[in-house]
C-alpha cells in the first residue's frame, strides 16, 4: 500500500514536472512591448540544448520574422500572423528537442540498456525504418 502511494506521488511529480517543462518554451508577445529585448532573449535561448533541433531553414525563417518585426515599415495589421509564425516555430523546435529515453535490449544480451535521443531524432529514425521497410522486433 505504501509503495503504491509512493509510486503515485512520484508519477504525479513527474507529470507536473513535464507540464512545467512544456511551459518553458520561449514565445514572443507583441502586446507585451519591448520587442528588441524579447528577440535578444529568444536568440540567446536558440543556442541552448532546449532548441538543438531547430533546423537552419527554420532559424533563417525566425530571423526574417524578427527583422520584419523590427523594421520601421512593419504593418501592424499582420502583427498577429507574424507573432503566431514565430511562436509556432519556437514551440516545434522546443518539442522536437526534448530528450526521450527508452530501455532497449541489445542483440545477444538479456540486460536492458537506457538509450536517449531527442524526439525529432527518434522520429527521423522511425521514418527511415518505415521508408526502407526494415522490420524491428522487441
Amino acid at each position: 500500500m505504501i509503495r503504491a502511494f509512493t509510486f503515485s506521488i512520484f508519477m504525479s511529480l513527474c507529470f507536473t514536472a513535464a507540464q512545467a517543462a512544456d511551459k518553458n518554451a520561449a514565445a514572443i508577445s507583441i502586446s507585451a512591448g519591448n520587442l528588441p529585448q524579447q528577440i535578444k532573449t529568444i536568440e540567446s535561448l536558440l543556442d541552448s540544448k532546449d532548441y538543438s533541433e531547430l533546423s537552419k531553414e527554420n532559424r533563417t525563417r525566425l530571423e526574417s520574422q524578427f527583422d520584419l518585426l523590427l523594421s520601421p515599415d512593419f504593418d501592424a495589421s499582420t502583427a498577429s500572423d507574424v507573432e503566431s509564425n514565430i511562436n509556432q516555430l519556437l514551440h516545434k523546435a522546443f518539442a522536437d528537442s526534448k530528450l526521450v529515453c527508452v530501455y532497449e535490449k541489445p542483440v545477444g544480451s538479456n540486460l536492458k540498456k537506457r538509450v536517449c535521443s531527442t524526439a525529432a531524432a527518434k522520429e527521423r529514425s522511425n521514418e527511415i525504418v518505415r521508408r526502407d521497410g526494415i522490420s524491428v522486433s522487441n
